[in-house]
């Protein structure tokens, strides 16, 4: 009949159109476009920089995008120029003036500051654990509330020994050749380009687009705070080793970046405690051998140990003061309460008094623990063996973390991004598969199959 729709068996509208496919150039050059945006936000002379040099990167990547057959160090060139315009060159100008004027408008007080005379200190060989850093952070105070407060780096250097070890090969021959001063930043940003050049490939490799590179290089708090001179690019940069290591099924490898991102910030810590919880689970499910697993557990810890223990033994007090104590609180000076978690709030409305004080137990560490136990249990129990599925507890649970700390800030949710951008778009199966031998093994495998066969001789 005229005017009647026929259906099928199955219920679909006959000769109706499907939906035209979502054009994924479109998605992504959205995506950049939102990232460019928030990362060029002017609030100071270096975001105007870089959100003037992001016009012209935009250009360029669309013209490469939407070519006719895009080549793949094409799209890969055009997403590092992004990088540059929007945090490595904005950060080298801050550096320029933070070498002409040491101070907290140039550069962020313990990333920056601090690591430049630690650097200098340890040169001379000196512990940068038992340095006064007073003469420069006395100048960069703390702006709480409606007042200031002494900044309590003053007298310690309040980040793990990776932070300042990977800092050597760069500022030692610099220093050596009369350069009056080296910016940490020098390597930070270096860290950001090496990764914006292996995510695009890997991106492109895995998802046939930039979606997944854009998501971790193009992070805006990323860029920002990497051009300003914190050390989370480090963090970064080991998790995205981590995740590259479980694409290609190499556990211990991914063992050794969760581990690398651990020596050099310890927000990455919920992330190795689920990670071993993980591993446990796949040796239960008979996935692992438990040789395997247990190697890439101690991978997981090994940078923290070669990193540490030195400076651990030179002077362990000082050390367990400035890298671990400071951290939990549990310091004779502590970072005010403050940031996006549940302690400002609770100072906020009057149930924490003294922002200077330790925080209650039953508001900071024991729902960390529960949380922490909470997610481990999930992997042990309920959860599909999938890497996404490790990634995705390891995400939640770090932001959990974070949120019961007494100083959940801004450019401490790079971590929980990272790891949620690698479970979402990221290609996982349902369930792991068993480790793939590497290269090496391979090799080793098909001689040794060749020699066998040489000495058994014709059948």
């Amino acid at each position: 009949m005229a005017g009647r729709e026929r259906r099928g068996v199955d219920g679909s509208v006959e000769g109706a159109q499907a939906p035209a496919p979502v054009d994924r150039r479109l998605v992504e050059l959205f995506a950049v476009l939102a990232a460019t945006a928030l990362a060029a936000w002017p609030f100071t002379a270096a975001d105007v920089l870089a959100g003037m040099l992001a016009v012209p990167a935009l250009v360029l990547h669309a013209v490469v995008l939407y070519q006719p057959r895009p080549s793949r160090a094409g799209r890969v060139v055009s997403l590092v120029i992004l990088v540059t315009a929007l945090s490595v060159l904005p950060g080298l100008h801050l550096a320029a003036a933070f070498a002409k004027e040491p101070s907290g408008a140039h550069g962020q007080d313990g990333g920056v500051a601090v690591t430049n005379l630690a650097v200098r200190a340890l040169l001379d060989g000196r512990d940068p654990y038992t340095q006064s850093y007073a003469a420069l952070i006395d100048d960069m105070p703390i702006y709480f509330g409606d007042g200031v407060i002494d900044n309590p780096i003053m007298e310690r250097y309040p980040y793990w020994p990776a932070t300042l070890l990977v800092q050597l090969p760069v500022q030692a021959p610099l220093l050596a050749a009369g350069v009056p001063v080296v910016d940490a930043r020098y390597v930070y940003l270096g860290v950001l380009l090496a990764l914006g050049v292996g995510i695009a490939r890997l991106s492109l490799r895995v998802r046939g687009d930039l979606l997944l590179a854009v998501a971790v290089a193009l992070n805006p708090l990323l860029l920002i705070w990497t051009r300003w001179g914190t050390n989370d690019v480090l963090a970064i940069g080991g998790l995205a080793l981590m995740g590259w290591a479980l694409g290609r099924r190499r556990t211990l490898l991914a063992g050794l970046g969760v581990g690398l991102a651990l020596a050099c910030k310890l927000l990455v810590a919920p992330a190795v405690v689920l990670f071993v919880a993980w591993l446990a689970r796949r040796v239960r499910d008979g996935e692992l051998d438990r040789r395997t697993a247990v190697r890439a557990a101690a991978a997981a810890v090994l940078p923290v140990a070669v990193s540490a223990v030195p400076f651990l033994l030179w002077h362990p007090a000082a050390f367990l003061d400035d890298a671990l104590l400071y951290h939990l609180g549990a310091s004779a000076e502590r970072f005010p309460i403050a940031g996006q978690g549940l302690p400002p709030v609770l100072y906020a409305l009057g149930v924490i008094g003294d922002p200077m004080g330790p925080a209650p137990f039953w508001a900071t560490t024991l729902p960390t623990l529960l949380v922490l136990a909470v997610g481990a249990g999930w992997l042990w129990r309920r959860a599909p063996t999938s890497p996404r599925a490790f990634l995705l507890a390891a995400a939640c649970v770090s932001v959990g973390t974070f949120w019961f700390s007494r100083d959940f800030m801004p450019n401490y949710w790079a971590v929980p991004m990272t790891l949620l951008a690698f479970a979402v778009l990221a290609p996982w199966p349902a369930d792991a598969h068993p480790d793939r031998p590497s290269s090496a093994a391979q090799r080793r495998s098909t001689a040794r199959r060749a020699t066998l066969a040489r000495v058994a001789g014709p059948r």
